[in-house]
């Protein structure tokens, strides 16, 4: 993550850097494009797919925007027909990263490590999730180390039982911990240096005051620590601005980085799009490479590169747009 990009609200602290030691050149060449890509360059392809695999989820976190807009009860994963079609082309147009997380849970599917080795497959260079790690186990680390995982982000906002019964509701913070220490106990006993891990804490008023604990808490034993800013994903656009100057330079870099995938097999111009208002087309009848090439998305980048962002509703409601005022 490129930390000085606007376009991403969160701050990633890496206190161990020594997880890219094992990553040949065509990484590095990926991660050149992303940065031309966050000033704007185009590319014929998306550069990271954001690959909603689950959208089924076995926690009731308050700050998640499934509770937002009520979908906590609507589940479901993308099937292995729309995954195949994907995969043919992502190898076709030699994807460089993947991540299989977005709206829900990935791990409740039990067929993720075959995912990473698809994407392997396919000529992914980055292979990632995000997840609760609740559903982990020893087992399970050793499975996705070998499958070729090359980033896991485990979501915690707490540094302590209390709090993370407050922000992580139903979660058992002691078996979450275990987990992630058996997942690093795999990865040295598997003398790697990858996958990196990451812990994350949206930062709220429930957690705030452990910040400085948490980060003391995980220095020493993961390579990047990051934390972000707890929003309210119920208020409207009016309200998000109330109060607040928007950025008049701001562009966001995103519409030239990436595409979200929905469980359902449908493309979003943007990743915040929980409502799903701005859908490009489905996998079942549109491909990827269209997509990114469509009217729609090629109107959003023309009014961001202009200045226009504020034209654009989705935009206007978006929680980077805006800064204190």
């Amino acid at each position: 993550m490129n930390i000085a990009d606007d376009s991403y609200h969160i701050e990633e602290i890496e206190v161990d850097p020594s997880w890219i030691r094992d990553l040949g050149d065509d990484y590095r060449e990926y991660r050149k494009k992303w940065d031309m890509a966050s000033h704007l360059h185009l590319f014929d392809f998306p550069l990271f797919l954001e690959v909603e695999t689950s959208y089924a989820c076995n926690y009731r976190c308050p700050q998640c925007p499934r509770q937002a807009i009520n979908h906590t009860k609507k589940n479901g994963f993308l099937s292995n027909d729309l995954l195949d079609k994907l995969f043919d082309e992502v190898k076709r147009y030699r994807l460089p990263s993947i991540t299989f997380s977005h709206g829900g849970e990935p791990l409740m599917r039990k067929d993720i490590p075959e995912l990473i080795i698809k994407a392997r497959n396919a000529g992914v260079l980055d292979r990632m999730f995000h997840t609760n790690g609740s559903l982990l186990s020893k087992e399970l680390s050793v499975r996705l180390i070998d499958a070729g995982l090359t980033k896991i982000n485990f979501s915690l906002d707490a540094a302590s039982a209390g709090v993370y019964a407050k922000v992580r509701s139903s979660g058992d913070y002691d078996r979450v911990l275990q987990n992630i220490n058996d997942f690093l106990e795999a990865r040295k006993q598997a003398g790697k240096s990858y996958p990196r891990v990451r812990v994350s804490f949206i930062v709220s008023e429930l957690n705030k005051h452990e910040r400085e604990d948490f980060y003391n808490q995980w220095k020493d034993l993961v390579n990047v620590i990051s934390f972000q800013k707890c929003y309210d994903f119920t208020v409207t656009a009016k309200e998000t601005l109330a109060g607040h100057e928007t950025k008049k330079s701001y562009k966001c870099s995103q519409l030239w980085q990436l595409l979200t995938i929905t469980y359902e097999g449908d493309m979003l111009v943007c990743e915040h799009d929980y409502n799903h208002e701005y859908v490009l087309g489905n996998l079942r009848t549109h491909s990827i490479h269209e997509c990114w090439h469509s009217d729609t998305m090629k109107r959003f980048r023309d009014l961001h590169a202009s200045g226009r962002w504020h034209d654009i509703p989705l935009c206007r409601n978006c929680v980077n747009s805006v800064q204190p005022g």
